[in-house]
């Protein structure tokens, strides 16, 4: 069964370096999905990269949300089955000058996930009402879900049924954005909607459902570090 074991300290793009490092230390086996938040003050899209020094890590969802005020970047990437110890995860882009860039990235290490491809969706958009659009009929009903979301403005509002791990609602530093999980037991197609911000601002929003690696629900247990 699928449970969140910890998350790594957030680590902050201010427009101070192409590249940046995630520490974690994995137990052998288990998955981790590193979360992507930026807003780019350019019309240029980061192409992202993500890896381990020995590993690179897969794109669940990348999406450029360009079409809005401030431009972001959401992005989600994984890599199954980690061999034990401390990894340092770099996340690194390359396109716009980095003095443009700011966000933040965070390292998530799950347990009990099946070695496969995620079913994932994002959205976009200009409004009060962000939410990640619905994603495909889920292949199984025991899933580990992750959705991360960030916004122009602050005022923002928590996904129902979701445990939050990281959530910066502030203005005075990097744009706000939340990142939150819910383990579930249903394969219907999943919406995840954050309330209502205070203004209608631009937005991005990315799901990804992980197929747990047994059929039946998954006992909830987290132990988040920040």
């Amino acid at each position: 069964m699928s449970s969140y074991v910890q998350s790594s300290t957030v680590v902050n793009f201010t427009g101070d370096a192409a590249s940046k490092n995630i520490s974690i230390t994995l137990s052998a086996g288990n998955s981790c999905v590193v979360t992507i938040d930026f807003t780019v003050f350019t019309s240029t899209e980061p192409v992202l990269t993500v890896s381990d020094g020995t590993n690179s890590y897969t794109a669940a969802f990348d999406l450029w949300a360009s079409g809005i005020t401030d431009r972001i970047k959401c992005a989600q990437y994984y890599l199954h089955n980690n061999s034990a110890g401390a990894k340092t995860i770099t996340v690194s882009f390359t396109g716009p000058a980095f003095a443009n860039v700011y966000g933040d990235v965070q390292a998530h290490e799950i347990s009990g996930l099946q070695n496969t491809t995620p079913i994932a969706t994002t959205n976009s958009g200009t409004s009060t009402s962000p939410s990640t659009g619905a994603t495909s009929a889920l292949g199984q009903a025991a899933n580990f879900v992750l959705a991360q979301m960030m916004a122009a403005d602050g005022g923002i509002d928590l996904p129902t049924n979701f445990t939050n791990i990281w959530l910066d609602n502030s203005t005075s530093g990097n744009p706000p954005n939340s990142v939150d999980y819910r383990i579930i037991n249903d394969a219907s197609a999943l919406t995840v909607s954050w309330g209502t911000i205070a203004t209608s601002v631009g937005w991005a929003a990315g799901v990804a459902v992980y197929p747990d690696s047994t059929s039946t629900p998954a006992t909830l247990f987290a132990a988040s570090i920040f």
